[in-house]
């Protein structure tokens, strides 16, 4: 049985969902596949050190502000799995190609951001994809373009020495030199070269993707174990990827530069439409089914609507979503006419949300951008805290029992990885965890 907070987390995050609109995408969202370790001895169970204290620079007000943006946030809430509340940016994802390897798995997904439908790439204006992660070097920033389109911009400290990362951000970034790397709490390390573009991706076990480019053209990626991703380009744009088994993805353009065709290794097809704008405005699956986008004046998201093809009835078409966008609060209607009432910080973490018969429950947050209470809508509030490096440590629920958890974080020029060490319940009992030396999980004890 879930317990009052599950229940009400799902609220937060599916309520306003009338189906599943993953399965109308297409299969949209991404799968993430933890990485495998690579193969060799076995390494020795490690000694947990202290944890080293982060780099960070309080909030100000001069400080680049990155939100609300396009792509993915944690704190950020998709009415639907596709649309933003806070600012009415539509977003999805479609995977095209997976091909299991060691390590990382060699995929395409392409994510679409309707804030960033002026803005090209190599798979059009508005898209970007899995392998576009890259750099844009200032004089004392620098601004991390992710593989979902969200904008991560560090500042140089002359007093630290060192980019500190906006809030809410727990990845390192370094200056090495001839280029930079870009790492994450998993171990996960991305090096660019000196102009910003992505040159490797290796993860703690030494698994390692290699990018390869002509005319500053991504056209190879490929891992240790030899297997190949191949892109090819007509003018600035992918118009054919090849995986390691010889399938192929193709991908048409109109003379604007707008995708409008992706083409699978089965011949199935799936189609887009977009508004003089450029913003999307039809979205057709292969199985002849349509979404409807329409904006204000202003680019936000206001109605989505769905329909079937060579069907009409209650069902088809029909709205799905409609917006209305106030001072701080977005209210969504779905498709039954009820309407929920979204309200939201300044950086669009969610604070608030009213359900249709006036119920209201809140969320908290820290100057990170953790959240630290949730008050569900009895007035019930379960409260957490966190260490420096953004992890959970304590959870706390309505009757003030707690749930501790002990993490080891490394924070070195070779190594930067949070690791969960011990998790405590609110009874006393202890479950521990140990590592051998890249961090991977070997032993679980429990009480």
């Amino acid at each position: 049985m879930q317990t009052k907070e599950q229940l009400l987390k799902r609220y937060f995050t599916k309520v306003l969902s009338l189906f599943v609109l993953i399965t109308i995408l297409g299969g949209a969202l991404p799968i993430h596949t933890p990485p495998v370790a690579a193969a060799g001895p076995t390494a020795k169970p490690f000694t947990p050190s202290p944890s080293p204290t982060p780099v960070h620079l309080p909030l100000t007000p001069s400080t680049p502000k990155d939100f609300p943006g396009p792509g993915i946030q944690r704190w950020y809430y998709l009415a639907g799995d596709l649309v933003n509340v806070a600012n009415g940016n539509l977003f999805f994802t479609q995977r095209d190609l997976l091909f299991p390897a060691r390590g990382f798995d060699i995929e395409i997904t392409r994510a679409y951001n309707s804030l960033l439908h002026d803005v090209d790439s190599p798979f059009g204006l508005g898209w970007t994809f899995n392998y576009n992660l890259h750099l844009t070097i200032g004089d004392d920033t620098v601004t991390v373009h992710d593989a979902n389109g969200a904008i991560h911009t560090y500042v140089y400290s002359p007093t630290l020495d060192a980019y500190v990362p906006p809030p809410g951000i727990h990845r390192r970034l370094t200056a090495d030199g001839d280029g930079y790397t870009l790492w994450t709490k998993d171990g996960t390390r991305s090096s660019f070269d000196e102009n910003g573009r992505l040159l490797a991706v290796t993860d703690a076990n030494g698994n390692r993707l290699t990018f390869t480019y002509t005319a500053d053209r991504l056209t190879r990626i490929a891992d240790d174990s030899g297997l190949t991703l191949d892109f090819y380009y007509d003018g600035g744009h992918i118009t054919r990827v090849e995986d390691p088994a010889g399938r192929q993805i193709r991908y048409d353009y109109d003379e604007a530069g707008h995708l409008i065709r992706v083409t699978d290794a089965l011949s199935h097809s799936i189609s887009f439409d977009y508004n003089p704008d450029h913003s999307l405005a039809r979205y057709d699956d292969r199985l002849g089914q349509s979404l409807f986008f329409f904006y204000d004046t202003g680019g936000r998201v206001t109605d989505i609507w769905y329909a079937k093809k060579g069907e009409r009835s209650h069902l088809s078409p029909f709205r799905l979503f409609h917006f209305r966008y106030l001072n701080g609060e977005t209210a969504v209607t779905n498709a039954r006419g009820f309407t929920y009432r979204v309200t939201y910080g300044p950086y669009g973490e969610i604070t608030s949300l009213t359900d249709p018969l006036g119920n209201t429950a809140y969320q908290t947050w820290n100057a990170d951008l953790r959240r630290t209470a949730l008050t569900d809508f009895n007035g019930h509030t379960t409260t957490y805290a966190y260490d420096a490096y953004g992890n959970r440590t304590r959870k706390t629920d309505p009757l003030g029992h707690s749930t501790v958890y002990v993490w080891e974080n490394f924070d070195t020029p070779e190594r930067y990885q949070a690791l969960l060490r011990s998790e405590t319940d609110p009874l006393g009992a202890t479950t521990t965890y140990e590592y051998d030396a890249a961090g991977n999980l070997i032993t679980t004890t429990n009480p």
